[in-house]
């Protein structure tokens, strides 16, 4: 469980404009992301310290949110501190020149939480394994691990579900030598490139921020 943006819940009113007729408001009524997770792994042991596993997994993520723009008569605004004394003048006569503090409106976006999910489907795959019977020096060995990913979103504001920063494939072979009381490893890292931003960047229309490939090689 995950609370929803703290600048989302914030009960506040923020006007976009001089005339006070458009701005953001909060929605302290946003209910958490919640995950519901399901994982079957099943290990074979092939001797030693060797092993093969495999692990399917599923993640359903709701609480997702989207915006909506709501029109409200401008008295509403006093439950958030909001009233005709605390405008500027220029809101003033706006509010007035729209039949006074009584009568205008305001259209306000907020967040509100979505009519949708996100799962997130995975396969990960593990591999240990010494080579003592193939090698003729005792102690090598590899361990490779694999995991792949799927992301699906359903429901109203589809576009805008994703879980940031998880790439769709990865996979870590390292090569790893343990005798005579000496270690050493030979490790390669692979990471795909993910999204790392939601869409709309610097005011672009689905503009959304990508990583790239990930690749390390480490010897320890």
């Amino acid at each position: 469980m995950t609370r929803a943006d703290p600048n989302a819940l914030r009960p506040g009113v923020n006007f976009s404009g001089v005339s006070a007729d458009t701005g953001t408001i909060g929605n302290p009524a946003l209910k958490p992301y919640l995950s519901d997770n399901i994982d079957l792994g099943i290990d074979w042991y092939t001797g030693r310290e060797g092993y093969v596993s495999l692990t399917v997994f599923q993640k359903k993520v709701d609480g997702f949110t989207v915006n909506e723009n709501v029109t409200l008569p401008f008295s509403a605004l006093a439950a958030y501190g909001i009233n005709y004394g605390t405008l500027t003048p220029n809101q003033q006569t706006a509010i007035d020149s729209r039949g006074g503090p009584g009568v205008a409106t305001v259209v306000m976006t907020r967040a509100r939480n979505a009519d949708g999910d996100l799962r997130i489907r995975g396969l990960e795959l593990g591999w240990v394994q010494p080579l003592d019977k193939i090698l003729p020096v005792r102690g090598f060995g590899i361990n490779e691990t694999a995991t792949f990913i799927t992301q699906r979103a359903n429901g109203d504001g589809l576009n805008g579900f994703i879980a940031l920063g998880v790439p769709n494939r990865t996979n870590n072979f390292s090569v790893y030598y343990d005798n005579h009381g000496y270690t050493a490893r030979l490790s390669h890292t692979f990471s795909k490139g993910s999204q790392t931003a939601t869409a709309n960047q610097n005011g672009i229309t689905n503009a959304a921020l990508f990583s790239n490939d990930y690749k390390q090689l480490d010897f320890s």
